[in-house]
């Protein structure tokens, strides 16, 4: 009989993430701060994965296109310019692609500490 090698799991901690979801967010003028920004892949596409920071903990969120070009256009230049800046959102009513149903989403509603009137590039 061959030994078992695999370890022993301790909690499900480990292999949740806590998502920002419509429930977390009280209000408009609520913000997360984000303290880190990676690329993930996400059904064959890379996208970008924020881990924000709020009253209530620690959240992840994936930047869905509506959110990445809003960023852009607010003149964020680069996924890691977004370190330190404050985020509200606002919730939206959306059709899910996959299941055709209505359900509330969130969007980007407001940056904060964005230097504005930079040249992209510089």
């Amino acid at each position: 009989m061959e030994e078992n090698e695999n370890k022993p799991v301790g909690s499900w901690d480990n292999y949740l993430d806590n998502w920002l979801s419509c429930d977390e967010v009280s209000s408009v003028t609520e913000f997360f701060e984000v303290i880190n920004s990676e690329e993930v892949e996400f059904k064959d596409k890379k996208r970008i994965r924020l881990t924000l920071k709020g009253d209530k903990g620690k959240f992840s969120f994936d930047l869905n296109f509506t959110n990445t070009k809003f960023l852009k256009d607010e003149g964020v230049k680069h996924p890691a310019d977004l370190m330190g800046l404050k985020l509200s959102f606002r919730k939206v009513t959306v059709t899910n692609p996959s299941t055709k149903q209505e359900v509330e989403a969130l969007r980007i509603g407001k940056v904060v500490g964005l230097v504005k009137n930079e040249k992209v590039g510089q």
